[in-house]
């Protein structure tokens, strides 16, 4: 596991701005797989467009949106985890502001790189905005229900 600091200081970096810049794909297996509450996709190039969407979409809909990392923890020597907060004002004419939690659990292989990528936890601070968010929902990111589990 001699590369985790690396990938630790990569999400670290990363992360916040997500929604402004490409990431840096070097600490990532080619065969990464990423899961959320609805979806699976498989692959570097598919874990790309998902951050691409999220890119795009954010844009094209909201004013003001970034993320704000919470906290990175090693529960394990084969596993990151990082608590974060996505904060976004959305392109309507009345004053609105979506805010959203959610936990990201990154697996390692032995040579340190992401080989997992499962997003879960997420939790909306914002109710109104659940219906009427056209990011989550064009990701088909909003989940059915809330997780039960506590945040560390």
């Amino acid at each position: 596991f001699a590369n985790v600091g690396d990938a630790i200081r990569t999400l670290r970096q990363d992360i916040p701005e997500l929604f402004h810049t490409d990431l840096n794909y070097s600490i990532y297996r080619d065969d990464i797989v990423f899961k959320d509450p609805r979806n699976r996709f498989t692959g570097i190039k598919n874990y790309k467009l998902v951050f691409w969407s999220l890119r795009f979409h954010g844009q094209l809909f909201f004013t003001k949106l970034y993320v704000e990392v919470k906290r990175i923890w090693q529960p394990t020597d084969d596993v990151i985890k990082m608590r974060w907060t996505v904060h976004g004002v959305p392109r309507v004419p009345w004053e609105a502001q979506g805010i959203f939690d959610g936990v990201s659990t990154y697996k390692l292989d032995n040579a340190g790189k992401v080989y997992e990528h499962c997003v879960d936890n997420v939790l909306l601070r914002d109710p109104p905005m659940v219906a009427n968010s056209p990011l989550l929902a064009g990701l088909n990111l909003v989940p059915s229900s809330p997780q039960q589990q506590p945040y560390p």
